[in-house]
């Protein structure tokens, strides 16, 4: 369980995982820490494939800033002069600047899967769901 999180674990505790993720079974058939790992990779590498390939309306409106940061300060430049015929002197214009604080903030989508699909490995059963989240992701992108 070496690339899952501790929060996920909790979760997973939470839901009836017996507490165990170590592949020791308690009581009944339970899934093996591999299973459970195999499953979060899938599921986390279907969904970021599929993450901005859906269709929204944001990415033409506005440029796409990258960060990890929860608070970024962007800048730029405006007054780009108009062109004109040369006439004489050149004319100068002196640029101006603007800052604006984007605040980045977190998006949720949970899906609960049953542990008995995980141990029978039926992941493809939830691959159109996992894309329909990534989705959804930009869909809330558009609606800020």
């Amino acid at each position: 369980m070496r690339n899952m999180p501790n929060k996920f674990r909790r979760v997973l505790d939470k839901q009836g995982w017996h507490g165990r993720l170590d592949g020791a079974p308690m009581g009944g058939r339970s899934p093996g820490d591999r299973k459970i790992e195999a499953a979060y990779i899938g599921f986390r590498t279907t969904f970021n494939n599929r993450l901005g390939k859906g269709e929204s309306f944001y990415r033409q409106l506005a440029t796409v800033v990258e960060t990890d940061n929860v608070l970024d300060r962007q800048i730029w430049l405006n007054s780009t002069p108009r062109m004109k015929r040369w006439l004489g002197d050149k004319t100068l214009t002196m640029l101006t600047a603007e800052s604006l604080p984007i605040v980045t903030s977190p998006h949720e989508a949970s899906l609960v899967i049953p542990k008995q699909d995980i141990i029978n490995d039926r992941y493809g059963l939830y691959t159109g769901k996992i894309d329909q989240m990534a989705d959804a992701f930009d869909w809330a992108n558009d609606e800020l």
